[in-house]
């Protein structure tokens, strides 16, 4: 019950996962399913990646509380 959500921050390179290559630039975002390998590779200089992982919480649905 996890996946990551990727943004590419800068550069431009690729995603191998799941038989599929596409391109990625700036501004793209991607989800990775649990459990699915992935590669990602940078086509010129670096490629800068923000990820974050995303996971059902053990007590039930996730909330926030607004300070003020």
């Amino acid at each position: 019950e996890r996946f990551r959500a990727v943004s590419v921050v800068a550069g431009t390179g690729r995603l191998a996962m799941a038989g599929e290559e596409p391109a990625l630039g700036p501004h793209d975002h991607v989800g990775l399913p649990a459990g699915i390998p992935a590669e990602f590779t940078a086509r010129e200089g670096t490629l800068v990646l923000l990820d974050a992982e995303i996971r059902a919480a053990a007590t039930g649905p996730l909330r926030g509380t607004s300070a003020g």
